[in-house]
């Protein structure tokens, strides 16, 4: 029951923030209850636990890129770190005993209904025209921005398929696969292009994994798919005025990258000027093309050249071995009775995609970061093989 209720706050927590209302809820009190989460995360090691090595030599070069480094003040770098370091120590892939990888699966299956409850309501929102799921940039849904809902929908699409293929009973197969294809309707609505082709990438690998053993399968389900997409152009069609809008306005401008081509050669220079530690943790050197404010909130434009640049080789490599070995550990697992693998490794191939054009992957406080990092925890090949459903 503590383990339920614990959950249940958290998830409030975190999605909460993230929504339309999210203001109401002050940083500091999500940091402070991350923080008693992490206090009794390290307490609950007293009697068994072990450490994640990858995870460990990460925040080791997380802490070294901040101490060789003179950063600006400005980027706050020691506070993010500490930040950083309370949530991941709270459901990250760090500190696992038992108690805690059964804490986090809880959190993973709360969170999984969350997002496809957001979708829902984002849904119903854009067909009633609600003024509160619309803002000055287009269509945010229940979220606090369209970039949020892009990809919140694109997991809840993940989410709904995986439902679908567990259940047994037919009314909720029907209940599911019409909320897979209303994720995806909201995933386009969103106008995020990289959430759209991260999401077409991570089904198609969901479909290989799951099918891999008898082709045909795969074939026929990707053909029943390309017949519906077709019959249904008529319904899904008008969902795509937001982001062909957008497209034309990129091409109008010259500008298709949305200035993330700019940004990316701030952090390949900010690389070049310190290989192996990179310029310090969640920090900027050059700055030419990037955006910071004056509370050092920052915008990368891309998490991968974010930790290359800030954390250097050795960071991207400790990055690298948490969030792209599991997906060759998991495909390696050959277990068809098992349909959870195919989910976990769709939603880490998702993120290593979509981390290529957004900037979350150090960014504490945010409900992509909460689930990219849970969701790496629970890939790691120890503990994988406990996550049931």
């Amino acid at each position: 029951m503590t383990k339920k209720i614990l959950s249940a706050i958290t998830i409030l927590f975190v999605f909460f923030r993230s929504s339309a209302f999210g203001e109401i809820l002050p940083l500091t009190i999500y940091y402070i209850w991350f923080s008693f989460l992490a206090f009794l995360i390290v307490a609950s090691l007293k009697k068994e636990g072990k450490y994640n090595g990858y995870m460990l030599f990460f925040l080791f070069v997380a802490f070294i890129s901040i101490l060789l480094n003179e950063i600006d003040p400005v980027y706050m770098s020691t506070a993010r770190l500490i930040s950083f370091l309370i949530v991941i120590i709270a459901i990250g892939p760090f500190l696992e005993n038992n108690l805690s990888v059964f804490f986090k699966i809880q959190l993973f299956n709360d969170a999984n209904k969350v997002l496809i409850f957001f979708t829902f309501i984002s849904f119903l929102g854009y067909l009633t025209k609600i003024p509160l799921f619309f803002n000055a940039s287009g269509f945010q849904g229940l979220l606090n921005q369209s970039m949020l809902l892009g990809p919140i929908a694109a997991l809840s699409s993940l989410n709904a398929i995986n439902y679908f293929v567990l259940t047994e009973h037919k009314t909720k197969k029907i209940i599911f696969i019409a909320l897979f294809f209303i994720s995806i309707l909201m995933c386009i609505a969103a106008a995020s292009r990289g959430a759209i082709i991260a999401l077409l990438i991570s089904l198609l690998s969901y479909g290989f994994i799951s099918f891999r053993t008898s082709k045909w399968k795969l074939i026929k389900v990707l053909l029943i798919f390309t017949t519906i997409t077709l019959i249904t152009s008529a319904v899904w069609m008008p969902f795509t005025k937001n982001i062909v809008q957008k497209q034309a306005q990129k091409i109008a401008t010259e500008n298709i990258l949305s200035n993330r081509d700019r940004m990316w050669i701030d952090r390949i220079l900010d690389f070049k000027e310190s290989p192996i530690y990179g310029v310090g943790f969640a920090s900027f050197r050059n700055t030419a093309n990037s955006k910071i404010n004056n509370t050092g909130n920052i915008e990368p434009g891309t998490s991968w050249l974010m930790i290359f640049s800030s954390m250097g080789i050795l960071g991207l490599m400790a990055f690298m071995f948490l969030i792209v070995r599991p997906v060759f550990q998991i495909f390696q697992i050959k277990d068809p009775t098992n349909k959870i693998y195919p989910f976990m490794m769709s939603i880490l191939i998702f993120f290593i995609f979509h981390l290529g054009i957004e900037g979350y992957a150090l960014s504490a406080g945010g409900v992509l970061f909460f689930y990219m990092w849970l969701t790496i925890a629970l890939s790691q090949k120890r503990i994988i093989k406990k996550l049931e459903y």
